[in-house]
Order: C-alpha cells, then sequence, then structure tokens
C-alpha cells in the first residue's frame, strides 16, 4: 500500500484525469492531479476516498480555472472526518511567488513539484511525466505542507483550549468583591471536574514543540514560557493566587498572544 500521497487540484487540461508517479525510487508515496473544480465537489471527495493511502495532503487551487474557497475546503474536510485516513487539506495559487512550496522554480524553490502552468498537463501523457513533475522532491513538499498545517491546527486548538484560561483569569478582576469566592469556586469546580482539559492542554503543547523541532528550530524557548508549571495543580493554584495578585490576570493572555506570534512565524516562515 502507498503510504503517503499527495492530491493536486489543479489547471490541468485532462478531463477528470487522475495520474499518479512514483517520485524517484520511492514506491511508498504517489503524486495525483486532477483539474477538478469546485463545481465537482462529489467528485473529489469521491476521488480523495478512493486514494489507498493512509495519510493524504489535498492540494486545492484557489484561482482560476479550480476556483476552490474555504467554504470549498471545509465541505472536503467534514466529508473526510468519516473514514480512517488522515487528511490534511489546503488552499494553494499564485505561483512560488506566493511561497507556496508545491512549486518549482529554479531560484525561489528549487525543490518543488509543478513546473509551471501547462507542465501538468503535458506530464501526464509524457512517459517522463516523473521528471518533469519533479517527484523526487516529493518528501521536501510533503514536510513543509504536513508541518505547516499541523501548526495551523495546533494554532486553532491553543487558542480554544487557552483563551477560556485566560478570560476566567481576567474575569477575577472585573467580579464584584461579593462574588469573588463563588466566581473562583465556579473555575476550579470546572477545571476539577474535566481533567481532561489539563491532558488536552499538556498534548497541545507538547505537539506544538514537536512540530516546530521538525522544521528546525531549536528547543530551547521555542514557545514563551508560561507563567507557571504545567501542571494541572499548579493551574489550579495560580488561577487561586490571581485573587491575591490582580496584576498576574494578564499574565496568561500575553503568554498566549505571544505564543500565537510564534506559531505564525513559523507558519509563514519560507522553508
Amino acid at each position: 500500500m502507498t503510504e503517503r500521497s499527495i492530491i493536486i487540484f489543479w489547471k490541468t487540461n485532462n478531463d477528470n484525469v487522475i495520474s499518479d508517479m512514483e517520485p524517484g525510487d520511492s514506491k511508498k508515496c504517489k503524486i495525483y492531479l486532477s483539474n477538478l473544480t469546485h463545481n465537482n465537489l462529489c467528485n473529489c471527495i469521491n476521488n480523495i476516498d478512493n486514494c489507498e493511502s493512509k495519510k493524504i495532503i489535498v492540494l486545492l487551487h484557489k484561482n482560476d480555472p479550480n476556483n476552490f474557497n474555504n467554504a470549498h475546503k471545509n465541505i472536503i474536510e467534514e466529508k473526510i472526518k468519516r473514514n480512517d485516513k488522515h487528511i490534511k487539506v489546503y488552499l494553494f495559487g499564485g505561483g512560488p511567488n506566493n511561497g507556496h512550496r508545491i512549486y518549482y522554480h529554479i531560484g525561489l524553490n528549487p525543490k518543488g513539484i509543478l513546473e509551471n502552468d501547462d507542465i501538468a498537463a503535458e506530464a501526464l501523457d509524457n512517459s517522463n511525466s516523473e521528471k518533469k513533475l519533479k517527484g523526487i522532491h516529493f518528501d521536501f513538499v510533503w514536510e513543509w505542507y504536513w508541518s505547516k498545517l499541523d501548526l495551523e491546527e495546533q494554532k486553532k486548538k491553543l487558542i480554544d483550549l487557552w483563551l477560556p484560561v485566560a478570560i476566567d483569569a481576567q474575569g477575577m478582576r472585573e467580579v464584584n468583591e461579593g462574588r469573588i469566592n463563588d466566581y473562583l469556586n465556579e473555575i476550579l469546580d470546572q477545571y476539577q471536574d474535566d481533567k481532561k482539559i489539563f491532558e488536552a492542554m499538556k498534548d497541545n503543547l507538547e505537539q506544538i514543540i514537536s512540530t516546530l523541532v521538525s522544521q528546525g528550530n531549536k528547543n530551547t524557548d521555542i514557545l514563551p514560557k508560561l507563567p507557571f508549571k504545567f501542571e494541572g495543580e499548579k493551574l489550579l493554584d495560580y488561577l487561586k493566587k490571581i485573587r491575591n495578585n490582580p496584576k498576574k490576570d494578564e499574565e496568561i493572555l500575553v503568554w498566549l498572544k505571544k505564543s500565537i506570534q510564534v506559531l505564525d512565524k513559523a507558519i509563514n516562515q519560507p522553508t
């Protein structure tokens, strides 16, 4: 079975064609090309479902003639959640000048796969298509998109998990003195009753650090230092202390903002 595949919905001149090429000497990865557009979402989803690989990157061309957008991306992501494959979907377009590593350019991105607008259609009917599609650079393109998408997913999780904590911390200052004990107890009960929150927070941070390290970042100071040691009971203790030290109520929010800045920089950095 092919372990990894990149499915590219792009501007080839062939109608509803899917072609696969073995990159280099590896038989564990494939590249598929199709000219299906946003008007053929059902066929796009069927093509993804029919791919045998367990790990798949789907690249949707957002410009003419395919014209995919975030709404189409969301529909595809929702539909493919139902199977057992690990699939990540990404919009692309604009050529190598826009930083997309799928494009080959001798100066800007010599390890890309798609050489220019016309090469894909030609490659599909060309016995030498592997060279034209730069399949030998599969691993480079795969790691860039796979890591980039990982960071975007983990960034969303980071916000979902930590923003409520930051809001709770700031709320300590705004609650009337007469309600402070009730408010604090509500917060503490919430976190004590759902220890999975702590596990999710820790897992989220570990995955972020792992992905950043895989991109070549050093394992020190990758994310700003938390204002407390990361353990469930330490977080609870920290929230208790905020009551007596209102200046601490913004520390988590500041940490979150700085962490998001680190992720945005890593997501957008050239590879």
